[in-house]
């Protein structure tokens, strides 16, 4: 019942959409005339950022599941071998290791 419901209410919010772009697009008495390629363009453009927003909130999905938005600080993993040290890129260049034990 409550999936109804809320189907029903982003029906009726698009219907509502719809309805104010129709009547928006000829208000004041404006002729706008599109040509068939603008309507493609327009088309093809809503469907590509939607494709490309799914895509992303699919990226972060998966992230989150596979554990790869876990804590980034898991330095006591990695032994304290130098040529297995971990290193980055601080500020201005800079190199930092991350061979030392957590505390």
């Amino acid at each position: 019942m409550k999936a109804v419901l809320v189907i029903g209410v982003l029906v009726a919010l698009l219907a509502a959409a719809l309805v104010f772009g129709i009547v928006g697009w000829d208000l004041g008495g404006a002729k706008v005339t599109i040509s068939s390629h603008g309507i493609l363009a327009l088309i093809l453009g809503g469907i590509g950022t939607l494709a490309l927003g799914g895509g992303l909130m699919f990226l972060v999905f998966y992230s989150n599941r596979r554990g790869y938005d876990d804590a980034v600080d898991d330095r006591h993993n990695y032994p304290a071998d130098p040529d297995h040290a971990r290193s980055t890129r601080g500020s201005h260049g800079t190199w930092t290791r991350y061979d030392d034990p957590p505390r």
